[in-house]
């Protein structure tokens, strides 16, 4: 606050008085000016203490210090980081472009399941002797065939119309028995005409009279299509012109239908129009596997291919019924060791094909026999003379006939069985004699 001018100049005389001195106007006005133009507060406490101003001025430079220093830290870190960013970036684009022009070696890798094997089994002799053991362990499989021989009126247990016979084949796949069968019989009570069929806009009829079967939608659809196609192109829904036709060309006509695959194709030829055929389902590839008569890699389609040419034709067809029921109730043949139908009291069935002999070890040693007795016919023609002769003993040509002989009755026992030997050894009169050979060698 300003000071008063009485006050001023009381303090002014006090002041005189003390040391002796006249005050003077121009003095008291200078001093009531100094009073008066006194500065602010701040101005006055920082002109009184210069240390504190010393004081907040080192702090103020120690803050702004801080500052830039928290800043250079800040940005250094940010600098880093960025560098270590674009390393890493230059490093995996430098990675990626050594792998892509550095290409990986391929590896020599067999190939997977050959459309046509190579391999020359299952020998004729290996067919025949799969099927003498096997019937006599199903004979009722035999029997149902000898019947499906004489009439040839049922495809798959089912009636001889083609177009039926196609269409139960199509509802057996990937199903069991029972319920195609079921599956087929329930379409043709609801649909007792193929026409039916054809006609059917409401898809959902065919799939509840066929859902048994399982897979209803796709099944329904391809049936139909089929019968609408069919009568398009023909004028009819029957499929009897199929039966003209050689097995070539029926192979292609019907593998533009969808869901006829190799499978089904073979098993109408076979069971409906009565060709030589070998159908191969899983029962078929599993045990024909374990016989190593086809890779284990092998699919449907290459066994198919390799057995349909292998198997004699005399043979396909129970053959093929002999492996599939066979697959159904064996133990050992079956998939994981459960068949679909074991025996009733709990045992296991002995497996025939277990101790099948291997066709190659047998082959080999049928082929040595014959060689032994061409070697020995040619030296008893060329040593016709006495004097050459009688450097042969007589016991050990007699000897070598009769093992001869033996030997081959025995391998040919093993492999076809007691009834084709007999008839083997009548057709090539490989035993020689022992009477005949004393005879040449007396002459």
């Amino acid at each position: 606050m300003a000071i008063g001018r009485r006050s001023v100049r009381v303090l002014a005389r006090t002041i005189c008085e003390r040391e002796d001195i006249e005050p003077h106007r121009n003095d008291v006005s200078s001093l009531n000016s100094t009073t008066t133009s006194s500065p602010p507060l701040g101005e006055r406490h920082q002109q009184q203490s210069p240390r504190k101003n010393k004081r907040l001025k080192s702090r103020n430079n120690q803050k702004t210090k801080i500052k830039t220093e928290t800043k250079i830290k800040a940005e250094t870190n940010i600098k880093t980081e960025t560098k270590i960013k674009t390393e890493t970036k230059i490093k995996t684009e430098t990675k990626t472009k050594t792998k892509a022009k550095i290409k990986p070696k391929k590896r020599k890798t067999q190939p997977a399941a050959p459309s046509q094997p190579t391999s020359n089994r299952p020998t004729s002799d290996e067919c025949r002797y799969a099927t003498s053991a096997l019937s006599s362990l199903h004979p009722h499989v035999v029997q149902q065939n000898d019947e499906r021989r004489k009439t040839w009126l049922e495809s798959c247990g089912r009636r001889s119309s083609v177009t039926d016979s196609i269409v139960s084949t199509m509802l057996s796949q990937n199903t069991t028995e029972a319920n195609s069968t079921a599956a087929f019989a329930s379409l043709k009570l609801a649909f007792p005409e193929w026409d039916h069929v054809a006609d059917c806009d409401d898809i959902t009829a065919i799939e509840a009279s066929i859902r048994v079967a399982g897979l209803a939608k796709t099944r329904a659809e391809r049936i139909r299509g089929l019968v609408r196609t069919v009568r398009e192109e023909q004028g009819t829904t029957s499929m009897e012109y199929v039966r003209e036709m050689m097995d070539s060309e029926i192979k292609q006509e019907l593998s533009r239908f969808k869901g006829l695959g190799p499978k089904t194709i073979s098993c109408v030829l076979l069971f409906t129009l009565g060709r030589d055929e070998f159908p191969v389902d899983t029962h078929v590839l599993r045990i024909s596997q374990k016989l190593n008569w086809v890779p284990s890699s092998a699919t449907r389609e290459s066994a198919y291919t390799h057995l349909n040419e292998m198997v004699p034709s005399d043979v396909k067809l129970d053959l093929h019924c002999l492996l599939v029921t066979h697959g159904k109730h064996c133990h050992r043949c079956a998939a994981n060791g459960r068949p679909q139908f074991p025996p009733k009291d709990g045992s296991k069935l002995k497996c025939p094909l277990a101790n099948m002999p291997s066709s190659s070890s047998v082959i080999n040693e049928l082929e040595e026999c014959e060689s032994v007795v061409k070697k020995i016919k040619i030296k008893m023609e060329g040593n016709k003379n006495c004097a050459d002769m009688s450097r042969i003993p007589r016991k050990a040509v007699k000897q070598e006939a009769d093992l001869i002989g033996s030997s081959r009755v025995k391998l040919e026992a093993d492999v076809i069985g007691s009834i084709v030997v007999k008839q083997e050894v009548r057709q090539n009169e490989l035993v020689i004699d022992s009477n005949a050979v004393k005879q040449e060698l007396n002459v």
